[in-house]
């Protein structure tokens, strides 16, 4: 009998992540439009720190799911 250890792959953890904090980027960038600085800027601005920490949470989410998950 052989064991079959199913692992995160890590991949999509980190993609899911970077795709959920673009898409808040998005809706915080529409949200503040009106306040000084343009709805494009402040998309560049929030995607580039919410995609960063959304893929970090992601590959961290999958790293402590191997933990659970494994021996």
């Amino acid at each position: 009998m052989s064991i079959v250890r199913r692992t995160p792959r890590y991949g999509r953890f980190i993609w899911t992540g970077v795709l959920l904090g673009l898409v808040l980027a998005f809706v915080l960038a529409l949200a503040r439009s009106g306040e000084g600085t343009g709805a494009g800027t402040a998309l560049i601005y929030l995607g580039a720190l919410l995609a960063t920490i959304g893929g970090v949470a992601g590959a961290l989410a999958a790293v402590l799911l191997e933990r659970r998950t494994g021996e």
